[in-house]
Order: structure tokens, then sequence, then C-alpha cells
């Protein structure tokens, strides 16, 4: 039996519509596959958390308060700047097990608010945890306005891009130095290290 095969033309109207239906469907794919690996990474770091702040919290009963095997920060004041309320909470849980004085914001407002404040007091954090997307700004858009108000500033970057995909230009604007960027996910005891390698622990 032959068949006739007729090629019935597209409208023009419907390809377009066709092509936006695509555009859209990878658009979605995408802030997907962003969301999904936001949401690992924040699985990833909080689990591994919960773990070192567990071990700390042993290592000083153990220890009764003295000769400990894990350093202490001494007298340091920490500025935790992060958005997603579950790592604000572990950031600054884990380090007021270490015994440092921290404050913890989730905004670009609040942040520039306890920032200036403490310059003003003359009591300039020694350093700041800073997540490159913070709710009101970007986060290196903040470092450069701190960067404005105090050239000296050590800023710990956290940020869920690799490093070679964070703007080289912002980072030089900021004065963000590579070995000071974390990558999430990572362990605690990184941030621990990054702290010890800046002469924050005693």
């Amino acid at each position: 039996m032959f068949v006739n095969f007729v090629h019935q033309p597209v409208n023009h109207s419907e390809r377009i519509i066709s092509e936006e239906k695509i555009k859209l469907g990878s658009l979605y794919h995408y802030e997907n596959q962003q969301e999904s690996k936001n949401r690992h990474c924040l699985e990833s770091t909080e689990g591994q958390s919960k773990k070192e702040i567990e071990k700390v919290a042993v290592e000083k009963n153990n220890n009764n308060g003295s000769n400990q095997s894990s350093k202490e920060v001494k007298q340091t004041r920490i500025l935790i700047a992060e958005s997603e309320p579950e790592l604000l909470t572990l950031f600054k849980t884990y380090l007021d097990s270490l015994g440092v004085e921290s404050v913890a914001v989730d905004n670009t407002d609040e942040f520039l608010s306890a920032f200036l404040q403490s310059k003003n007091e003359g009591k300039d954090y020694d350093a700041i945890l800073l997540d490159t997307h913070l709710k009101g700004k970007k986060g290196l858009d903040v470092a450069k306005k701190i960067r404005e108000n105090n050239k000296t500033q050590k800023i710990l970057l956290v940020t869920t891009s690799m490093k070679d995909q964070l703007p080289v230009h912002e980072l030089q604007s900021a004065a963000i130095d590579e070995k000071d960027i974390l990558v999430m996910p990572f362990a605690l005891s990184k941030l621990y290290k990054l702290l010890i390698n800046n002469t924050l622990l005693s």
C-alpha cells in the first residue's frame, strides 16, 4: 500500500513558541541543577560541621579546659556574614566552641552596620567570614566596601563557585588572597587551618 506523506509547513509563530519553550525548559533545568548543587554543598558542609563541633566538645571535656589538643582562639573576634541560616548557625556554633567571640548576620545592611559600629568603637574584627551570595548585595561588592574602610581587614571568603570561576579583578579589588577562599562543601578543619595560618590562633 502506498502512503503519500504530505509535508505540512510549520507556522512561523508556532516555531517561535516552540523555540521559547525549549529555552525556558533549558533555563529551568539549569536553575534546578544550581539549586541542587547548592543544597548538596549545604548538606555536605552541615554534616561535616556537626561532627567536628562534637569532636571539639569531646576534646574540651577530656582535657578539662587545659592543654587542649586543638588550640583555642584567644581574644579573637570574627564577623560572620552568611545567607544560609543553617550554615550561619553552624559557623557560629563551631567558632563559639573554640572560644571565639563572633557576631552572625545574614544580610548586607546588618553586616555593614555591625562592621562600621565596631570600627567606630576602635574594635576592628580580627577576621570576617564572608559569603559571596549575601542578601542585598554580592559578597565581593561588600568586600570592596570593607576594603575602602579598612585596608588591612582580613577577609575569608565562602563560596559555592570554583576558585577559577570567581572574577579575578573583583578579588584583586577586594584584596582577597586565593588561599583565603573556602569552596563549599568543606570541612571546618579548613577554616581552623586558615585561622592558624593567619596567626589568629594562639
